[in-house]
């Protein structure tokens, strides 16, 4: 009777260790003997009991087989395992999964699966991500191929650029507010509600971004989206600033030359008469009404300095004007050399100021038509005392 209490006490100190046993450690023994399916499962049916900690060695184990390799099955497999895996570790509080979704993300192409990977990293506040992050975009915005995959990227690399604040972002996520993505993608509407997120002053520094680009389409994009906000302040400032940039420029590109014309007019036409500085409006108007070619930019530039009717912009006027007539004494104004004279004319009636007297007086006795030196006398007419 005495060998059964001896059997017990022998089963009891063999089974203790087991009892006392790390749940995990089982549990992983388990998780290895399974198939992808079936390890997926496994986890689905345990969210609540399984630890970070073996999420993040199930997500290591999945990194060291090469995530995107094997059969279509079985990649498939992987990635809704792997996506399983991100979104719990995501529901963690902690920032211990950082290295290991970091190495996910450059090790995987799946949109989703990265996408994810990107939102899980930006919540946890993880900002080295973030030159990877506007890279991606960058990339995408000028992407070739323009496929669905590719559109779901871009919106996760917005949505994360987003909630990190990412400064470094903003010319990346304004770029993608005007880029080549489907209205159904949600692309450009998500990229505009987060260009405030990323910067004290946006339109500030779209205006900064403006300065140092040569690109003409994104000189374009830029601007238009300034103009969007309906600042005058803002809107002058930055059509003077394209103003600077297109009387630099140095193209062949047949298709940014046809973009620099209708752009020129446009930051013309947008300029709010007296929100600039007077000095710098005539500075950056004068390359367009002095070796401008399109007649009809030179006659907007003409009427936009009559319009601002400061001395600085009146007397470019009366140079200009002055030039004119130096031609005509000496018969080589065109007719479109006359269309503009007429406008120098107009315009400086219309701004009445006595900057452009002098030349005014001078183009009555040059030999220009008697009608337009009836519109000449009139406009000196007009000029203050």
């Amino acid at each position: 009777m005495k060998i059964l209490p001896l059997v017990l006490l022998s089963l009891v100190t063999l089974l203790a260790p087991l009892a006392a046993e790390d749940p995990d450690a089982n549990r992983w023994t388990l998780f290895q003997s399974l198939n992808w399916s079936d390890r997926l499962g496994m986890i689905n049916k345990s969210e609540a009991a399984v630890t970070e900690d073996f999420l993040l060695k199930a997500l290591d184990l999945l990194n060291s087989v090469q995530i995107e390799s094997g059969s279509d099955n079985e990649v498939q497999q992987k990635h809704d395992l792997a996506l399983e895996i991100v979104q719990l570790l995501g529901s963690r509080g902690t920032t211990k999964s950082l290295p290991a979704l970091e190495l996910l993300v450059r090790q995987v192409n799946d949109p989703l699966l990265k996408g994810q990977a990107w939102a899980v990293l930006a919540a946890k506040g993880d900002a080295s991500i973030v030159p990877s992050l506007v890279q991606s975009l960058d990339t995408l915005n000028v992407s070739s191929q323009r496929t669905h995959a590719q559109e779901i990227l871009a919106y996760k690399a917005v949505a994360a650029l987003g909630a990190l604040k990412a400064s470094d972002g903003f010319r990346s996520v304004l770029t993608a507010s005007f880029g080549w993505y489907s209205s159904s993608s949600q692309v450009r509407e998500l990229a505009l509600k987060t260009v405030p997120l990323l910067s004290a002053d946006p339109e500030a520094s779209a205006i900064s971004l403006i300065a140092s680009e040569k690109d003409v389409t994104l000189v374009n994009g830029w601007f238009h989206w300034i103009l969007s906000q309906g600042h005058p302040q803002s809107q002058t400032k930055a059509s003077l600033t394209v103003l600077q940039v297109l009387a630099g420029l140095v193209t062949n590109d047949p298709d940014q030359l046809t973009t620099a014309a209708a752009l020129s007019q446009q930051a013309l036409a947008s300029i709010v008469p007296g929100t600039g500085d007077p000095q710098q409006v005539a500075d950056r108007v004068a390359p367009f009404l002095r070796r401008e070619r399109t007649i009809s930019v030179k006659t907007q530039a003409v009427g936009l300095l009559g319009a601002e009717a400061n001395a600085p912009c009146a007397a470019l006027l009366g140079s200009s004007l002055s030039q004119y007539n130096d031609r005509q004494k000496n018969g080589v104004n065109t007719a479109q050399d006359q269309e503009v004279v007429r406008s120098l004319v107009k315009a400086l009636g219309n701004a009445k100021r006595g900057e452009g007297r002098a030349a005014l007086q001078e183009a009555r006795y040059v030999g220009y038509t008697p009608a337009l030196v009836q519109q000449i006398n009139q406009a000196l007419a007009s000029l203050a005392p």
